[in-house]
């Protein structure tokens, strides 16, 4: 079995990594988004299902 270790320890020991606000706020920083001038509706206009889905049962 494998030696257990605390939990503070552990986490000492990973890779120091940014969150994602931080690596969001970087790109932000380094991508002038308005310049891109990208329309929301167009670029995801595919993404979505728009069918009705599954019918549900009412009555539960």
């Amino acid at each position: 079995m494998a030696k257990q270790k605390p939990i503070t320890e552990t986490s000492n020991n990973l890779p120091n990594r940014r969150g994602f606000s931080e690596a969001y706020d970087d790109f932000k920083r380094e991508v002038d988004l308005e310049r891109l001038a990208i329309d929301p509706d167009e670029f995801l206009a595919g993404v979505r299902n728009r069918s009705c889905g599954r019918e549900v049962d009412s009555r539960v």
